[in-house]
């Protein structure tokens, strides 16, 4: 079989949607949903939600049935309120409020909960919203003043944007392109532990996509450099928004070429080993692209 190579003329790349479920990705809430174009909504109402971050925590109650939420309006006198607050987005067409300068001392009805505990929080739609308000809440802390020229910048109305009040320079929320990719060799998967996960965690290959690199010549270089394999047969899997990181994982499966023989870069990865199903080691959980996609291996779907 033909080495893959990238190619401007011919496209390659072959695409297959793939829609199993095991435990859903934590992205994956229907029949919730959160709409989060920008709305020309202003004015808070008792029941939207109010969100409260103290540095990487977020503000919880629980409901009448003792379920997760978030904290609305309701629950606090207008006094107490700050004058400054920005529309995030909606969910189940309940709009969410980010509040500036704003920290709600913990008590018997509030509490505060580290964002990477949402990955496992229930309920999951409640886990997702707040998730993804943290990583809109860091781009909009990070970008109170101008990187052009330094000057104040305000919301736009009509986009979700910030204009520098000065230079009239626009700034976007930024959003990180990266692989994941799953290796085969035959009945094997490639499961490596990278150095920034924790200790005794497996998953697979992934990386960013750098500055002028098409999606497949990424693939190539990220395997080649962490594993020194090479592989063929890209297919695409789905995608998967990671608010922790800003990024847009992109999935996919391929095949190993050619020589089989791992060679670890020492520096990203501290291990990689070829592993049969069934003698998997602890790895990423299904919540995540990279968890499902091993599960797709493990069950002999891929």
């Amino acid at each position: 079989m033909q080495k893959f190579k990238p190619s401007n003329s011919t496209l390659l790349l072959n695409i297959i949607f793939n829609y199993h479920f095991f435990l859903a990705m934590i992205n994956e809430i229907f029949p919730h949903k959160i709409k989060i174009e920008l709305s020309k909504k202003g004015q808070i109402e008792d029941q939207d939600y109010i969100l409260i971050f103290k540095d990487n925590s977020l503000l919880l109650k629980r409901d009448k049935e003792g379920c997760l939420d978030f904290p609305q309006k309701k629950d606090f006198s207008d006094k107490d309120l700050p004058s400054k607050y920005t529309y995030l987005f909606n969910i189940d067409n309940t709009a969410c409020f980010y509040m500036w300068n704003f920290t709600k001392l913990e008590s018997n009805e509030f509490f505060y909960k580290d964002i990477q505990e949402f990955r496992y929080l229930s309920p999951q739609h409640i886990a997702w919203t707040g998730i993804v308000a943290f990583q809109l809440i860091k781009w909009y802390l990070g970008n109170v003043y101008c990187g052009t020229c330094g000057s104040e910048n305000e919301e736009k109305n009509d986009e979700r944007a910030l204009v520098c009040k000065n230079c009239k320079t626009i700034q976007y929320p930024k959003i990180s392109p990266a692989i994941i990719v799953a290796i085969k060799n035959e009945d094997k998967i490639l499961l490596a532990r990278n150095s920034n996960i924790p200790e005794g965690r497996h998953s697979i290959l992934a990386g960013y996509i750098d500055v002028g690199e098409t999606i497949e010549e990424t693939i190539i270089r990220e395997v080649k450099e962490e594993v020194g394999l090479e592989v063929k047969n890209l297919k695409y899997y789905k995608s998967q928004p990671w608010p922790f990181s800003g990024s847009l994982m992109i999935g996919f499966f391929v095949e190993v070429f050619g020589d089989a023989t791992i060679k670890i870069d020492n520096k990203e990865i501290e291990h990689a080993d070829w592993y049969s199903r069934g003698t998997l080691p602890n790895h990423s959980a299904s919540l995540s692209i990279a968890g499902e996609m091993i599960e797709l291996f493990e069950s002999g779907e891929w």
